[in-house]
């Protein structure tokens, strides 16, 4: 019985840590300057409900000191628990002395405490590397709002990886698929095949492309066929 539990909580752990579809990051401004992606806890309370929708929360009384709020939040799988802190600043000022705060620190304590503790279980741990997550993202960047994108490029040019613009391959001057082509392949993906982002990038991989935008007009018909078969195979399965 333990051993099925335990294999239950590898499997919940594997699915947990797997990078989320890139529509559902933010990008956000850093106090100091900068910026950096991350999740909101509204999706990943989101992602919980899909992947165990058992899970339970607990939270300890919220404390202060000085210009901080501390909360500690606790997240049980399976009767498994895992805690983590939570630490905001009450009051956030611009240097020119202007109140900024966004939000009671209650509920930003709460819910940075809880995004915390969902990292413990291995949620959005992959996006303390940051590099690596700008790529994924401009891996399908073709699936983001427009200002996302254009955060995406600062965050791109200030860790000095290359965007290469669209249509356009490092390496060879092969014909790329329009942007209609690509809005064409996201709509069957998502309306006809039913097939996950993990689907799609198995397939981009399996055609070594490095998304969407990279797919040569004469590969145009046979990645959508790639996907067309993926999408019957598991409906048969």
């Amino acid at each position: 019985m333990i051993n099925q539990r335990q294999e239950q909580l590898k499997k919940i752990i594997s699915e947990l840590k797997k990078p989320l579809d890139p529509e559902l990051h933010q990008i956000r401004d850093l106090p100091g300057g900068g910026k950096w992606v991350y999740l909101s806890w509204q999706v990943i309370r989101e992602r919980l409900d899909q992947v165990c929708p058992d899970w339970t929360l607990d939270y300890s009384e919220i404390t202060t000191i000085e210009n901080h709020a501390f909360c500690r939040c606790g997240l049980t799988i399976l009767d498994v628990r895992k805690e983590a802190f939570g630490n905001v600043t009450i009051s956030v000022k611009s240097a020119q002395g202007k109140e900024i705060t966004r939000g009671s620190f209650g509920d930003r304590v709460t819910a940075e405490a809880f995004k915390n503790a969902a990292e413990q279980w291995g949620i959005g741990r992959y996006i303390d590397d940051q590099v690596g997550t700008v790529r994924y993202l401009l891996q399908h960047v073709d699936m983001l709002r427009e200002d996302i994108k254009r955060s995406l490029k600062l965050l791109a040019n200030e860790y000095k990886i290359k965007v290469l613009p669209h249509n356009q391959d490092i390496s060879t001057n092969v014909e790329k698929i329009s942007d209609e082509q690509v809005k064409k392949i996201w709509f069957l993906i998502r309306n006809e095949f039913g097939l996950s982002n993990d689907d799609v990038k198995a397939t981009l991989e399996s055609f070594k492309f490095n998304g969407t935008r990279d797919i040569p007009k004469k590969e145009y018909n046979n990645f959508i066929d790639r996907l067309r078969s993926l999408s019957l195979q598991k409906q048969a399965s």
